[in-house]
C-alpha cells in the first residue's frame, strides 16, 4: 500500500502466536522495581549512543543496577541506577525502544520489570498492580 511518501508493508506469518496465559501465569523470581522518570531519563541517555538494532543492557544484582549502552562509532555509557532488585545476578539486554514504550504508559510513580531469565520474556508492570502487562523478549547478545 502506497500514498504519497508513506508506504505500509505487511506480511502474513504463518504458525501461531503463543498463548497470552502463558506470560500471565509464569513465575518471574526476578524483579527490579524503579522509579519511572528515573529509568525513562537513563534509557534516553543510553539511547543516544545506541542505533536501533543494539540493545541496551542491564546487570542485575542485589548490590545494585547497572545499564550499560555502547556502540562502536558512537561511544559508551554506564550508569548506575538507584533501584530494587530481588533475585538472581542477572544480564539481560533489550531494544530500548520497546523497553521504553512499555515503561512510558505506566501512569503510577514506580514501575515493576519482572524476569525469568535472560531469555524469557520480561514483564513490565505498575510496581502496585499489574492491571496493565507489557511483555517484551530479550536480546540475546
Amino acid at each position: 500500500f502506497i500514498t504519497g511518501t508513506a508506504s505500509l508493508t505487511t506480511r502474513t506469518i504463518n504458525g501461531s502466536l503463543p498463548d497470552p496465559k502463558m506470560f500471565l501465569d509464569a513465575q518471574y523470581p526476578n524483579t527490579l522495581t524503579v522509579n519511572r522518570e528515573l529509568i525513562l531519563e537513563a534509557l534516553r541517555r543510553g539511547k543516544i549512543v545506541l542505533p536501533s538494532s543494539i540493545g541496551l543492557k542491564l546487570h542485575l544484582s542485589e548490590s545494585g543496577v547497572r545499564m550499560e549502552a555502547a556502540d562502536r562509532d558512537l561511544g559508551r555509557t554506564e550508569e548506575d541506577l538507584d533501584a530494587e532488585y530481588t533475585g538472581a545476578d542477572l544480564s539481560i539486554t533489550f531494544n530500548v525502544d520497546y523497553l521504553m514504550a512499555g515503561i512510558e504508559v505506566v501512569e503510577t510513580e514506580y514501575v515493576r520489570i519482572a524476569m525469568k531469565d535472560s531469555r524469557s520474556p520480561a514483564a513490565v508492570w505498575a510496581a502496585d498492580n499489574e492491571d496493565y502487562s507489557y511483555f517484551i523478549m530479550p536480546i540475546r547478545a
